[in-house]
C-alpha cells in the first residue's frame, strides 16, 4: 500500500512538472493504477496456475509410483507364490520317493492328482512337460518332449488291468497332437489284449512295477 502511494506521489510531481493538469494527471494515475492492478491479478493467476500444474504434476508422479509399488508388490506375491508351489511340488515328490510311499498312496490319488503327480515326475527327470485340458484332452493327459520328440501320454489310475481302449486313445491322440510317440502309463497291469494291440500298432504300455521302477532310480538320483 505504501509503495502504491508512493508511486503515485512521483507520478503527480513528474506529470505536474510536465504541465498537465491535475484531472489529466488523475487520469493517467486511476489508468496506472488499474493497469498496476490488473497486472497483478494476471500475475497473481499465472503464479497460482502453475502452483496447480506443479501440485497436478506431483500427483501423478506420485500416483505412478504408487502403482509401480503395487506392481513391484504383486510381482513379489505372485514370485513367492510360484516358489511356494514348486516347493509343494518337490516335498510331495520327495515323499512319494520314500520307500512304500508310492505304493501306499497311489490307489489312494484322484485321476487329476495322479496327473499332476507323473507331470511332476517328468519335470523331475528333465522333460518339458504340458497338461492338456482336462475336458477334450482327445485320449491324451501329458505331452512330453523328449530328445526333440514329441509324445503323448495318457494315464490310468486303475487297480484293475487297462484294456484296449486306453491304447486306440493313446493313439488317436498321438496323431491329434502330431506326436512321434504314444505312451499308456497304468497304476496297474494291462491286458493281454492291450499289450498285443500296443505291439501293432507301437504305442508304448508302462505298467507299475516299470513306473515304480522310474521313482526307484528317481530316489537313486536325489
Amino acid at each position: 500500500m505504501v509503495f502504491a502511494l508512493g508511486i503515485i506521489f512521483v507520478l503527480f510531481n513528474v506529470l505536474g512538472e510536465h504541465g498537465l493538469t491535475p484531472g489529466t494527471i488523475a487520469l493517467t494515475v486511476v489508468g496506472v493504477v488499474i493497469f498496476s492492478v490488473v497486472l497483478a491479478g494476471a500475475i497473481g493467476k499465472h503464479r497460482e496456475q502453475k502452483q496447480k500444474e506443479e501440485r497436478l504434476r506431483q500427483e501423478k508422479e506420485e500416483h505412478s509410483r504408487q502403482m509401480e509399488e503395487d506392481r513391484r508388490k504383486r510381482r513379489e506375491q505372485q514370485e513367492e507364490e510360484r516358489r511356494r508351489e514348486e516347493r509343494e511340488r518337490e516335498e510331495q515328490i520327495e515323499a512319494l520317493l520314500q520307500r512304500d510311499a508310492f505304493r501306499n498312496s497311489v490307489d489312494y490319488m484322484t485321476g487329476v492328482e495322479f496327473e499332476n503327480f507323473m507331470a511332476n515326475v517328468f519335470a523331475k527327470k528333465g522333460y518339458p512337460v504340458q497338461l492338456t485340458p482336462a475336458s477334450g484332452d482327445q485320449g491324451v493327459d501329458l505331452l512330453l518332449t523328449i530328445d526333440e520328440r514329441r509324445v503323448a501320454v495318457q494315464l490310468k489310475r486303475y487297480t484293475a488291468p487297462v484294456g484296449n481302449a486306453a491304447v486306440q486313445q493313446a493313439l488317436a491322440g498321438m496323431i491329434h497332437y502330431k506326436a512321434k510317440e504314444a505312451w499308456v502309463i497304468s497304476t496297474s497291469t494291462f491286458t493281454k489284449s492291450a499289450r498285443q494291440l500296443a505291439k501293432s500298432t507301437g504305442v508304448r504300455l508302462i505298467d507299475r512295477d516299470e513306473l515304480e521302477g522310474w521313482l526307484s532310480d528317481l530316489r537313486e538320483e536325489a
